[in-house]
């Protein structure tokens, strides 16, 4: 992930990436036939580890009573500890074109699944109804990418904090009805 997110699947070497991980390009490409296997086991890895966070995470953005920077904190910890996962994710959208480029493999789940939760609190009266469900996902997974992908990790708790803490109030303000 890290060598695709620094150079592009189109300036990734299987070498290079074999010489980083610590094995021959010959093991790579028997495990992964090729270099878009290796692309697609990436993805899957990435997957799965957000499939666990991102229901909790819509669930407290949608439910006024579920304080939501918890749920916002520990997507922005996973990518302040690993900025090339943002960059990965921005890596992809950019080998896209149209309508693919927001629907790719890696992002399709995440923005059918925060679309929903947004309609579901729609229709329990918990989000206002003229938020644009699926343009309002698409707009969070690009502030949240975005916002951290060349964020530095060092960056001191004070500054991550205001920063986690301005993110939570834009998307909490952006979903629920004027007082």
């Amino acid at each position: 992930m890290r060598h695709f997110a620094r150079y592009g699947f189109e300036g990734a070497s299987l070498q290079a990436i074999a010489e980083e991980v610590g094995t021959s390009k010959q093991a790579l490409i028997y495990h992964f036939k090729s270099k878009e296997g290796l692309r697609e086991a990436v993805i899957e890895d990435m997957v799965r580890g957000w499939n666990e966070e991102l229901p909790r995470l819509m669930t407290a953005l949608t439910r006024r009573e579920v304080p939501f920077e918890e749920a916002l904190s520990t997507v922005f910890v996973r990518l302040l500890e690993k900025p090339e996962r943002a960059r990965f994710v921005i890596q992809e959208r950019l080998r896209r074109t149209g309508a693919e480029s927001v629907q790719g493999p890696l992002t399709a789940f995440w923005l059918e699944l925060a679309t929903e939760l947004v309609r579901s609190g729609q229709r329990e009266g918990t989000v206002a109804p003229e938020v644009d469900a699926e343009m309002w996902s698409i707009s969070l997974a690009d502030l949240i990418v975005n916002a951290f992908a060349f964020t530095d990790p060092k960056a001191n708790a004070r500054w991550r904090s205001r920063r986690l803490k301005e993110v939570a109030r834009i998307v909490g303000t952006s979903l629920h009805p004027a007082r």
